[in-house]
């Protein structure tokens, strides 16, 4: 059962975060693609969790 359960959770884990990073790359691509400026920190709260100065750099 706990063997069941942890991949589960892995499996869910592992999809929210590819579920972040494809929206923060299309977030970064919409506003002008990796060498685009950052918009205000208000508007990075509101639409990603993702840094997006993590993206850029990558």
């Amino acid at each position: 059962m706990l063997k069941s359960t942890d991949n589960n959770y892995m499996l869910r884990v592992r999809s929210i975060a590819v579920t972040f990073f494809v929206f923060g790359i299309i977030f970064t691509s919409i506003h002008g693609g990796r060498g685009a400026p950052l918009p205000p920190p208000e508007e990075l709260l509101t639409t990603s969790t993702v840094p997006l100065e993590n993206l850029s750099l990558a």
